[in-house]
């Protein structure tokens, strides 16, 4: 019993959480004789209800003050108290069918509202009759009218609700069939509000995760072009030269550092054909092996490359290489330390390590003076910050990462649904409304939507 489209049926927008009252509102404006009509049975009933009720609350409004013999007032009566069980019986019977009245009217909607007359008039003639039955010292001449008007009420609600009742078994095809259309067009909404608030969600983290590829993305291009100088260009490889050169220095000394260390602080150096000037010598170098900045303390203080290298070999002597082994006991060196000694000095090579330290010298003090010119700590400092604030964005970017590669299967998951819905939505509401419509996503989410079916 559907309604087919037509060629020329207009294109509509409407939004995924607006769809339910559109589809609603669509229907009735389709069926609106048919509703029309219930709707006036039920309204015809209701203000009969109304009227019963303020008949009940005129009814306690005069028995709630009594008058005695001696003309004293009493409140409550003892007839607004026997009465007032009944009255509140009708009043809230009816006062909670009005709350019940449907903002939209449907098979399931009006069934129940009818249903609902029955009770209510159920309730009336129930009370209404125990009402009857009371015998009431206070009642007057205007509580016999108002009572008269209560039960004439009542026959009145009794035909409402049959009137209302035989509206509504008219329309119950139209009232079906509206049903059906709801239920087809609506079919599957529900799911797809819980798929959008997932979309809402996962958006959220695709949307933080752009933002912080943008930072990632400027904080790398400040810092990189930060490095674009020349003279910063200079110092960084200078800084590479003489790293290069302090790795092959550390390697060609790597023995004597290890021996400074394990006779670092062990008492004096013992060598029976060293003077007290060689000795000073050796100790002092020993400490400066021993020191991590090495490389800039061997000409610190008058101190020259040449003292360094004679107190290497002297080192030897005090260590008793090549002595005998009475004399080498004697050198406060042990047996390791002693063959580490010889196979060191047996394979350095002093004019190489002359030649690595004066080039390294050299690069050094042009290092230094770059790092002095105010130029260079400037944009050191710009650099330092903007390395700084990379890095900090490396470690958001990593973590946002992990976050949308967790949710990123969802998040397509749901916009691939939604597109089916999407569809299915379209296609029901031309065959069932002669509407061309495009379900859209919700604000927060579209341009997301958009970019995706443009991406396909």
């Amino acid at each position: 019993m559907g309604v087919r489209a037509s060629r020329e049926a207009p294109r509509q927008r409407v939004g995924l959480l607006e769809l339910r009252d559109w589809v609603t509102e669509q229907v009735e404006e389709r069926y609106n004789q048919g509703l029309v009509d219930v709707l006036a049975a039920l309204v015809s009933a209701f203000r009969v209800l109304v009227r019963v009720e303020n008949v009940c609350v005129e009814i306690g409004e005069i028995l709630y003050v009594s008058v005695d013999e001696d003309g004293k007032q009493n409140r409550p009566s003892k007839d607004f108290q026997a009465a007032k069980p009944h009255l509140d019986a009708i009043v809230h019977t009816i006062e909670a069918y009005g709350k019940e009245f449907p903002s939209s009217l449907d098979q399931s909607s009006v069934s129940s509202m009818v249903k609902g007359l029955h009770e209510v008039l159920a309730t009336v003639s129930k009370s209404g009759k125990s009402l009857s039955d009371l015998y009431l010292k206070s009642s007057g001449e205007k509580i016999g009218q108002l009572m008269d008007i209560l039960q004439m009420f009542k026959s009145e609600l009794g035909v409402a609700v049959k009137e209302a009742e035989a509206v509504c078994e008219e329309h119950k095809l139209v009232l079906k069939e509206m049903f059906r259309i709801k239920m087809r067009v609506l079919e599957g909404w529900d799911v797809a509000l819980d798929e959008f608030q997932m979309l809402r969600e996962t958006s959220k983290i695709r949307v933080d995760y752009e933002q912080t590829l943008q930072r990632y993305n400027h904080c790398k291009e400040e810092t990189l072009e930060s490095f674009e100088d020349s003279m910063y260009d200079e110092s960084l490889l200078l800084k590479e030269h003489t790293s290069e050169l302090t790795a092959k220095m550390d390697t060609m000394l790597a023995p004597f550092i290890r021996i400074s260390h394990n006779i670092k602080g062990k008492g004096k150096i013992g060598g029976p054909s060293l003077t007290d000037d060689e000795l000073a010598l050796i100790r002092k170098y020993t400490i400066v092996l021993s020191e991590p900045d090495l490389y800039p303390r061997i000409e610190a203080n008058g101190s020259s490359l040449e003292d360094f290298l004679e107190a290497l070999f002297l080192m030897g002597i005090a260590g008793g290489v090549g002595m005998h082994e009475s004399a080498a006991k004697q050198s406060g060196f042990s047996k390791k330390s002693q063959i580490i000694l010889a196979q060191a000095l047996d394979n350095f090579n002093a004019d190489e390590l002359r030649s690595c330290y004066t080039k390294w010298r050299e690069l050094h003090l042009r290092r230094e003076a770059i790092g002095k010119d105010e130029r260079f700590v400037e944009k050191d400092m710009r650099v330092q910050r903007g390395s700084a604030m990379w890095l900090e964005a490396a470690k958001e970017m990593d973590r946002i990462s992990k976050e949308w590669q967790r949710v990123a299967p969802i998040h397509i998951r749901c916009l691939e649904n939604f597109g089916k819905y999407q569809m299915s939505v379209c296609c029901k509401c031309q065959e069932e409304l002669g509407i061309a419509v495009e379900l859209e996503m919700p604000e927060e989410v579209l341009v997301e939507y958009e970019q995706e079916v443009k991406d396909r």
